[in-house]
């Protein structure tokens, strides 16, 4: 992931669990080359945003920059996300409801 091959947009998951204290491990290194820097935005496509699924290790998975910049819609991802996840259930929900006898 050195080059973003000019993509419109760059997304970042969290990869870092509990198991490992943050700033130690192996996943800490091993996500170290992954990590989403201003360079590497600056490789994607003119206007392209970074998302991020929250929460975001700071200088871990993502440079501050870019997730405290103008660029960045990791925030407004993370709002949408509670409302989808409770669509999904009221759909699930609904057709359970509806299907009983």
């Amino acid at each position: 992931m050195r080059r973003s091959g000019g993509g419109c947009g760059l997304h970042r998951c969290v990869v870092v669990h509990g198991r490992f204290p943050r700033g130690e491990g192996r996943q800490n290194r091993r996500a170290h080359p992954y990590r989403v820097t201003a360079d590497l935005l600056e490789a994607a496509a003119p206007g392209a945003i970074f998302l991020h699924c929250l929460p975001a290790h700071r200088g871990e998975e993502v440079a501050g920059d870019v997730i405290d910049g103008l660029t960045s819609q990791a925030f407004p991802q993370a709002a949408n996300r509670l409302p989808t996840a409770q669509a999904v259930l009221e759909a699930l929900l609904g057709r359970i409801v509806a299907d009983a006898p």
